[in-house]
């Protein structure tokens, strides 16, 4: 017992495993939220997801380019993604929602760091300020920028949902001073206040980096460099950059003594001085808050133009388009007037035209000339609203905004430091108020156009009329004078479109000199400084105030840029061409901690900066599998005006039999590590563990602080490595082969990690502060109760041990894994058999659970396991969903003793073997049957995924034939199946797509699977009914969870070269009639289709006709002998893509014939063509035939006992219906025998395939012709999941 007390306290484990989830997709990148339990994760094909700490699933987004990098906002309310054309993209957290574009970059951004002020808002004198933006007080909330006209939010652009968050985002006054750092592939840094305004940029090839070592003012520079890791202290003060590059001399003298470091590509460390951002961080948030809001107002004034150019000219359009016709009638007639000719012809009374006359009164019309109106006078008012709502306030905002930059550029003494330049905001702020002026000057135009253009249609009306000889009493009045005015000068002219358009050079607009010299006049009483802005447009003006308002933030950004300057250098080691590693695949990670030896210090003194990665293997012989970490602390003193006062570092070494995958510095100076080990075992599955090793209990050596580059700085530790010990470390194992990266959050104290066989692992890095022990005499006393406990717990294991051997219950050799565990509160043993079952003795009763039937999946709920299972509905437990069902849950929840980690890989293990999907693509129909496909999704399918681990792609059909369209190009690689929760409709479209597809032979093999949420659910209905489970979501949804499956036939119907397959049925006349005409009561649900039936019988329908088959054997003698000649399939070339159809070479068989006429015929792939009709009794899901149903002529009254005796099958065995099996089918339809002029419908699948004459919506295009077509049958083509059979 001793010996086992003794095992069970080394063998404690020091971190909680929260939950282990599998995920779909492998993930490249993952950072966890600094202020919620949230993680974002990026995929390999670069699609973001965010999910909650329970791994719930919030939002999935997906930028359209490769993902290079992320970050999160220092308050983790917006997220910024680095893209790889460099693009930086800023989203909502909340919903994902694009917030801002940047583009500070032109090459894939590889590093984010967006760090915050950690101190107190003071000025560089210790005096605490605050900035008050006055606009406020002055204007009304800025405007937002125009949507277009006609679409929803979400539809014009991904922005329009965000704008609340845009506000947000832009809303700087109250929030801590920020800045993101954003590094690129080529070796440039930017640098952006709040994430939105640009306000530094330098390049590391272009820096000079100091050698004092080998002279005061001696440098050296990188070539060929890249940056990989950037990270800005939390006082702004410093920021460390990890980068490769080649070292070289600046020096063109020659030195005698060399840098042995220069010339070899190597990984080095830089440290920045940043200062300025500390020093004059009062000033640049001023700064940064009126420009940022600036350029807000910039992008509403040019949606503005943009929305407004657009709709002007699809006024114009119109316009044009209905007067186009004139010309070419003038043309037509021998005329040689123009349009304005032939008007002012007429206004002058003279006699019409043929061609004008023709124009009026038969092209364009009265209500022609309306409509034109209201499109061309409406859509004035619509732009004069937009100036009045958006580009006005904007513009008039935009003023006071640069006008307050303006004021603060005065204060030389503040601002002068920091580049703001007086003359160039003069210069901005002149050009806002032109920009006012042209603004006035539009809407005098836009009002004088609309003006002419309303006197012109009145005009016009008022001539239609006088032609037509009607009454023009009441109609409106014109203006002569304006009509001819028109006429001449605006008919073919737009000045609107000038003035909304950018004017190329030599295009601007004519200004006579009597108006220029007035203008010149003015100008001498002060005001504006030149006159050229009268021959500018409206969006030349905007563009010439925002080229100003850039040119007089250029200073502020140059100024910025060339104070950034770097204070160290530290080479750390060669990089090897023949190394295995790249600097991406190089594990680093860099962090600020603040020093212990003041809580509240001044810029450049209250942190100390670390540094920590994997060397390469094949950097130095004698370094290998080692981590390096550096250290160094900057003193604010004289005596060191460029470097750190202290420079340490120390060299781990990782135990035998394990790589570094990743590490990540940790809170409280600790740095976790991700291993894996070498040897994997035979299943490939492999092992890991994660460590946490205490920085601050490390032997630091104190390296060069001369910055001499006579060698790498880790050459000088190659006598001091410290070695890890798995026993001395806070060691967690995991049970899987793990990749990069590792995710781990210091404000949570959590750590995900990612599994090679895409899985995601979660674990809590340490205690409650609650139950924490941190006295000392309490850390003795837990370890007494640990002994303690121990000594228990081996007692407790032996009186179990013995009574379970008594009872013959002790593990037999072929068990998977058996343990002592806590049942509600009781020891007991568990035990997972070979053959899947969960056996355990509950209060003296023997129970059990099936891992394949009845098991969905696990969760790990701290110490406990709960075990997620449904049984059959007579075992009793809660209800699967509100709608009933045939199964009910009867969760499991136990909590080994020991070796938590070992049941959840051995349960996981176990249903991964059972080959049930992971990855399903969900199509919900929410419009189908009584339109709650949707309710049924969330409240009953959806939460059976989830707790079976399922990764759900969810897709809602928004019209006809999208299902389908879809199908035809996803990637069948990313899911195991296709769910539809709908009606059969999806199924078919699914089905078809799928066929119509270049690779249907591998697309086929998808399973597909129903959930019944429509009108008929002929098909899961067929498959439940087999197993006697009844037709509902959860007994469909269990079903596919399990991954069961089977064969269905698929019909081809076709009509020369059209084609349609069909999974269900055929149907013509009576049943045909019934399902498509009861469309218009498909608010009444499935009871349409007994009222419409009831409709259909008492005014009884026959339709002549002939139909030929090829009876299966045993049917040979129904019907009369035949010929039949079948459509010959067309060669297909190598270009041709989709199924076929099956081959058709039945023209030498025993054809046979019925003609009629006949009341409806019904051809069915599977028993139950709805949930209440059981059609074909007989039929088979893979047989390779059809059930044929034919009834020719039947009494009023026995046809109405027949449509009742559908729900149990026995109108089959009516001597008035024809039932028979038959491998293919010939259709020939005729028109109704009382009405030869009016045809029918035929019905394949609940979709109209063809519509004859005289038929409901006959008007409506079919598939096909009413005509001949022929059906063929494909044994076994499709793939459905069903309940096991």
């Amino acid at each position: 017992m001793s010996e086992m007390a003794s095992d069970e306290e080394e063998n404690i484990i020091p971190f909680q495993l929260q939950f282990d989830k599998p995920i779909p997709f492998q993930i490249k990148i993952a950072e966890w939220n600094p202020e919620k339990d949230l993680l974002a994760m990026v995929t390999e094909d670069s699609k973001i997801l965010l999910h909650r700490f329970n791994w719930q699933r919030l939002w999935t987004i997906s930028p359209g380019k490769p993902v290079t990098s992320l970050c999160w906002r220092p308050d983790g309310k917006a997220i910024a993604v680095g893209l790889e054309d460099g693009t930086i993209s800023l989203h909502d957290v909340e919903n994902g929602k694009l917030l801002r574009n940047l583009k500070p970059h032109d090459v894939a951004v590889v590093c984010l760091n967006w760090e915050e002020d950690g101190q107190s808002n003071t000025d560089e004198s210790g005096n605490f300020s605050v900035y008050e933006d006055r606009t406020s007080r002055f204007f009304p909330p800025a405007p937002r920028p125009p949507k277009m006209p006609g679409l929803v939010a979400g539809d014009s652009s991904f922005m329009d949902d965000g704008e609340d968050s845009l506000a947000e985002l832009s809303n700087t006054s109250f929030r801590k001073f920020n800045i993101l750092c954003t590094g690129d592939r080529d070796g440039n840094i930017c640098f952006s206040i709040f994430g939105i305004f640009q306000i530094g940029k330098i390049n590391i090839h272009e820096l000079s980096l100091p050698v004092p070592h080998l002279d005061e003012h001696a440098s050296c520079k990188l070539f060929n460099a890249s940056i990989y890791k950037v990270a800005l202290s939390k006082d702004l003060c410093r920021l460390v950059v990890m980068c490769t590059g080649e070292l070289k001399d600046c020096d063109i003298k020659p030195r005698e003594e060399k840098i042995n470091v220069q010339d070899l590509p190597g990984l080095h460390c830089l440290a920045m001085d940043t200062s300025i951002f500390w020093k004059r961080k009062y000033e640049l948030h001023q700064v940064a808050q009126q420009a940022s809001n600036i350029e807000d107002l910039t992008e509403v004034i040019r949606a503005s133009l943009s929305v407004m150019n657009k709709q002007w000219a699809d006024a114009m359009k119109t316009f044009h388009e209905k007067f186009h016709s004139l010309s070419t009638l003038i043309i037509d007639n021998g005329l040689e007037s123009s349009p304005q000719e032939e008007f002012l012809s007429l206004l002058g009374g003279a006699r019409i035209s043929p061609a004008l006359n023709q124009f009026l009164v038969n092209s364009l019309g009265e209500v022609g000339v309306k409509r034109v109106l209201k499109s061309v006078c409406g859509t004035g008012k619509e732009l004069q609203q937009v100036v009045l709502d958006h580009l006005q306030p904007a513009a008039e905002i935009i003023g006071f905004r640069i006008g307050e930059l303006r004021g603060l550029s005065r204060w030389r003494a503040r601002y002068q430091g920091i580049g703001l330049d007086e003359m160039l905001l003069n210069e901005a702020t002149e050009n806002t108020g032109l920009l006012l002026v042209q603004v006035q000057r539009f809407m005098m135009v836009l009002s004088s156009v609309v003006q002419q253009f309303s006197n012109f249609f009145n005009w016009l009306v008022r001539s239609i009329k006088y032609l037509m000889q009607e009454p023009n009493d009441q109609l409106l009045s014109y203006n002569s004078e304006l009509l001819v005015v028109f006429l001449k000068f605006l008919y073919d002219q737009d000045p609107v479109k000038d003035l909304l358009e950018l004017s190329e050079a030599g295009d601007d607009i004519e200004i006579d000199l009597k108006t220029i010299g007035r203008v010149k006049e003015l100008l001498q009483f002060g005001g504006f400084s030149e006159c050229d802005f009268l021959q500018r447009t409206l969006a030349k003006e905007f563009q010439h105030m925002e080229s100003s308002f850039k040119m007089a933030l250029q200073m502020p950004f140059t100024t910025i840029s060339r104070k950034i300057s770097c204070m160290k250098l530290l080479p750390l080691c060669p990089l090897q061409l023949s190394t295995t590693q790249t600097p991406t695949t190089i594990p680093m990670s860099l962090s600020f901690y603040k020093n212990e030896l003041s809580d509240d210090t001044p810029c450049q003194s209250g942190y100390t900066d670390y540094i920590s990665f994997q060397v390469p293997d094949e950097t130095f012989p004698e370094i290998s599998n080692c981590i390096g970490i550096a250290k160094g602390y900057k003193q604010n003193s004289n005596n060191e005006k460029n470097g750190y006062t202290s420079l340490e570092a120390v060299l781990l070494s990782v135990p035998n039999g394990y790589t570094c995958v990743d590490l990540s510095l940790y809170k409280d100076k600790e740095l976790v590590l991700l291993l894996n080990k070498t040897n994997t075992d035979s299943e490939g599955s492999g092992e890991a563990c994660m460590m946490v090793v205490q920085t601050g209990d490390l032997a630091f050596i104190s390296i060069s602080g001369s910055s001499s580059l006579n060698q790498w700085e880790l050459e000088d530790l190659k006598g001091s490595i410290v070695n890890l010990e798995m026993e001395n470390e806070k060691v967690r194992k995991v049970p899987h082969s793990v990749i990069a990266p590792l995710a781990v959050s210091a404000s949570r104290g959590v750590a995900c990690v990612f599994a090679e066989r895409r899985r995601a692992l979660v674990y809590i890095l340490e205690e409650d502060e609650d139950e924490e022990i941190s006295d000392e005499n309490s850390t003795k006393e837990a370890r007494r109760n640990s002994l303690s406990f121990s000594k228990l717990y081996a007692t407790v294991t032996e009186v179990v041990l013995f009574c379970l051997m008594e009872n013959d219950q002790f593990m037999c050799p072929t068990d998977i894994i058996t343990g002592i565990v806590f049942i509600d509160g009781e020891l007991a043993m568990l035990t997972l058999t070979a053959d899947g079952e969960l056996r355990w003795t509950e209060y003296g009763l023997r129970q059990y659970l099936s891992m394949k039937k009845d098991v969905l999946g696990f969760i790990v709920e701290g110490k406990q396991i709960r075990v997620k299972a449904v049984v059959e509905k007579e075992a009793g437990g809660i209800c699967c969903g509100q709608f009933g069902g045939d199964f009910v849950r009867k969760d499991f929840v136990f909590e080994p003793l020991i070796d938590q980690n070992g049941w959840c890989y051995k349960l996981r293990q176990y249903l991964d073997s059972l080959g049930r999907p992971k990855r399903l693509l969900v199509f919900v129909n929410p419009f189908g049957g009584k339109k709650s496909a949707r309710e049924i999704f969330v409240k009953e399918v959806k939460p059976l995924f989830e707790d079976a681990d399922v990764q759900l792609e969810i897709q809602e059909t928004k019209y006809q034939l999208h299902a389908k369209e879809f199908v035809k190009s996803m990637d069948v690689s990313k899911y195991d199946g296709i769910v539809c929760v709908s009606g059969d409709g999806i199924l078919v479209e699914v089905v078809n797509g799928l066929l119509e597809r270049a690779d249907w032979r591998n697309a086929l093999k998808l399973p597909i699977g129903m959930v019944p949420a429509g009108t008929g659910n002929g098909m899961i209905k067929s498959l439940l009914d087999t197993v006697g489970l009844r037709c509902c979501a959860n007994s469909a949804t269990i079903s596919i969870i399990r991954g069961h499956k089977r064969s269905v036939d698929v019909a081809t119907i076709a009509q020369g070269n059209t084609k349609f397959f069909s999974v269900l049925m055929l149907a013509w006349g009576l049943i045909a009639d019934i399902d498509i005409e009861s469309e218009k009561f498909r608010w009444m649900g499935s009871a349409r289709i007994d009222f419409y039936a009831l409709q259909r019988i008492i005014c009884l329908r026959r339709y002549n006709g002939r139909i030929l088959f090829l009876p299966a054997p045993g049917f040979e003698g129904y019907g009369q002998p035949a010929s039949c000649s079948l459509y010959q399939e067309p060669h297909v070339s190598d270009k041709e893509v989709g199924y076929q159809g099956p081959e058709t070479k039945f023209e030498d068989l025993e054809w046979r014939e019925m003609k009629g006429p006949f009341v409806t015929i019904w051809l069915h792939n599977v028993p139950w063509g709805a949930e209440n009709t059981l059609t074909a009794p007989a039929a088979k899901f893979s047989d390779g035939y059809l059930d044929l149903i034919v009834l020719k002529n039947c009494p009023k009254l026995v046809l109405l006992s027949l449509m009742r005796q559908t729900s149990s099958g026995t109108h089959v065995e009516s001597p008035y219906i024809v039932y028979i099996k038959v491998k293919a089918f010939v259709l020939e339809p005729g028109a109704l025998v009382d009405e030869p002029d009016k045809e029918g419908i035929i019905d394949s699948d609940g979709e109209v395939l063809a519509r004859g004459k005289r038929t409901y919506k006959c008007d409506q295009k079919a598939l096909m012709s009413y005509d001949k077509l022929q059906v063929t049958v494909d044994q076994g083509l499709a793939t459905l999941f069903s309940p096991e059979y």
